[in-house]
């Protein structure tokens, strides 16, 4: 394609390639088509990218194909609904369609001509900006997409929400907590409650509290183990020096001046 201007249209934006991507000084890593602009996003937080993950993890479990679990890295075309919408979102996590998977060889872009993924999930990051663009941007975004299903994980409410199209809009199907069994119309079969999928974190940091306890712990036990053996070897020069003392006397005894060291 030609040299891109200031901005790009739609159509010039999904011919793109890694090479256009160069050339063109595009931002590097996860961007947003935003009126002809590419808007560069900033890093997935620690936590939500190891919800998603671990999530991912749980649904490939589960029996879901490797190949259709997507996490943060694809790219879905959403119509605007208000101005400054952006026209492309990357969710934290996707669950594609086999009939998608000839279609993104080229590259991880859901367009409008094809069907819509059957399950786009958000780990909602805290502050309002953040909770408003997930609970309500994002949410009409993707029910004029057509989407299935939304999940939202909610870390800072400690809930996990399942939402369901039905016509043009979402309905929650359920707000799940603690010990609750999330419900999903597309994972039936799906056992996985709120407390597991949501204090994953809390039970990270503790695993590694407890390896820290363990290497402190470990540390500890090999510097003793090194105390002992410098006593140890502190008392065998000892004994070497009492025994070159008494046989210096014996010497002595024997009229026999022992060399000096």
């Amino acid at each position: 394609m030609t040299q891109a201007a200031k901005k790009l249209t739609f159509e010039e934006y999904l011919t793109l390639d890694a090479e256009d991507w160069l050339r063109l000084g595009l931002p590097e890593g996860r961007c947003e088509y935003v009126d002809g602009e590419i808007i560069a996003l900033l890093p997935e937080s620690e936590p939500n990218q190891a919800l998603a993950e671990y999530l991912s993890f749980v649904l490939l479990n589960a029996g879901i194909p490797f190949r259709l679990i997507k996490s943060g890295d694809c790219e879905i075309e959403v119509p605007p609904v208000k101005s400054g919408d952006p026209r492309t979102r990357i969710p934290d996590l996707v669950i594609l369609r086999p009939e998608h998977l000839p279609l993104v060889e080229r590259r991880l872009l859901i367009t409008q001509q094809m069907l819509p993924p059957a399950v786009v999930v958000e780990a909602v990051s805290p502050g309002k900006d953040n909770r408003d663009r997930d609970y309500e941007r994002k949410r009409a975004q993707y029910a004029r997409r057509q989407i299935p299903e939304y999940w939202l994980l909610d870390r800072e409410e400690d809930k996990v929400v399942v939402l369901e199209l039905q016509g043009e809009r979402y309905v929650e199907l359920g707000v799940f907590k603690g010990s609750d069994r999330i419900i999903s119309p597309t994972f039936p079969e799906l056992v996985l409650t709120a407390e597991q999928l949501l204090n994953l974190m809390e039970e990270r940091l503790r695993q590694e509290q407890r390896q820290l306890e363990q290497r402190a712990e470990q540390a500890e036990q090999q510097a003793q183990q090194e105390r002992l053996r410098a006593q140890q070897l502190e008392q065998m020069a000892q004994q070497e020096r009492l025994r070159a003392q008494q046989l210096a006397e014996q010497l002595r005894r024997l009229g026999i001046e022992p060399e000096e060291e």
